[in-house]
């Protein structure tokens, strides 16, 4: 479904409304040559040319444009593409996704890494850099996304919201998808559940974290803080410890939800390091369908989030957005999809 944004804005200038180097070259009052000698740094420009020049395009913002040699010619715009990690399955089917909707667009992506608690000032610049069209982002704080957009730059931010009224966005209603796991898990009875979680700077993990206390506060569940455990993204080490003192007690929980794919690895990692047996000692739900999810035995319950159909809509936002810069700010709130598998079984 679709949100217009409450706080949405209108823009006061049309998108990628670049400095070129004739911009610079007027208000420096010299020939587009000349400016063009100075800001390479080939060719002779004396120095008093030199530096009204610079001054000048510090003034506009002028950043050069490096590829458009490579493009000349070429009539397609390009995006680029920031998401956080490749090597996750949920990050690489959303850029799929994302591929396979530009493919019959006149739109050339350029996919970008950013880590977790990677500073974006180098990765805006570079993008910038290219004349992009637009960006769709993954971003991992609110500084990606107002930098591009203080940059004039369209954006769609996916997975997560940071940037509301500045930017689109395409998002799963993770709290639904957290109440949909919880009432799976008690249609089977399970009374005491713990969560493993990360990404609590994240919307993702806030709105997983409240549906899980929604549910229990909902179905008159136990709602015990030494049943969410807080994790770093691949803390296999913590989550085993912390597992086993869970277990360990007078009463372990009967099930674990994993907020996403790497929390679900530490999960089963833990529990083989300890002889745990899923599912016969402890139930297991999950966040994303992860490939191997389906080569574990027994399989793993799980929320399909569908990053493939999340990428996809995300292009079709910043087109769109591109084609009409002037329209109201909105975020398409997608559904997620329970898949049952062998993980999950009554308690014992």
């Amino acid at each position: 479904m679709y949100e217009p944004d409450t706080d949405a804005t209108t823009r006061s200038e049309p998108a990628n409304a670049w400095a070129t180097i004739a911009d610079v070259a007027q208000l420096a009052g010299t020939s587009t040559s000349s400016a063009s000698r100075a800001l390479s740094g080939r060719g002779y420009v004396s120095s008093a040319l030199r530096q009204r020049i610079m001054d000048a395009a510090k003034e506009l913002n002028y950043i050069a444009n490096e590829p458009a040699r490579a493009l000349k010619g070429v009539p397609q715009s390009v995006i680029g593409v920031v998401v956080t990690d490749l090597r996750d399955s949920f990050y690489a089917d959303l850029t799929s996704g994302v591929m396979s909707a530009t493919r019959a667009k006149p739109v050339i992506p350029i996919v970008l890494e950013l880590g977790r608690n990677e500073s974006p000032e180098s990765l805006v610049t570079k993008l910038v850099s290219m004349r992009i069209g637009g960006a769709v982002i993954t971003p991992n704080s609110p500084q990606l996304g107002l930098r591009l957009t203080d940059s004039r730059v369209p954006v769609v931010e996916v997975d997560r919201r940071f940037s509301r009224g500045r930017s689109d966005g395409v998002v799963v209603d993770n709290i639904s998808a957290g109440l949909t796991v919880m009432k799976h898990l008690v249609r089977y009875g399970h009374r005491r559940i713990a969560l493993v979680v990360d990404e609590l700077e994240w919307s993702t993990g806030r709105d997983r974290l409240s549906a899980y206390r929604q549910s229990l506060a909902e179905n008159q569940l136990p709602d015990r803080t030494d049943w969410v455990i807080e994790v770093s993204p691949e803390d296999h080490t913590g989550v085993a410890r912390r597992m086993r003192q869970l277990m360990e007690g007078d009463s372990p929980p009967t099930a674990i939800i994993a907020a996403n794919s790497s929390t679900a690895e530490s999960v089963l990692r833990a529990a083989r390091q300890i002889d745990l047996r899923i599912p016969d000692d402890v139930s297991l739900a999950a966040f994303d369908d992860a490939p191997w999810m389906t080569l574990t035995s027994p399989m793993i319950t799980t929320i399909n989030q569908h990053p493939q159909l999340l990428g996809r809509m995300a292009v079709e936002l910043l087109l769109r957005r591109i084609a009409e810069p002037d329209a109201p700010f909105q975020t398409i709130v997608a559904d997620a999809e329970l898949i049952e598998r062998g993980s999950v079984v009554a308690p014992r």
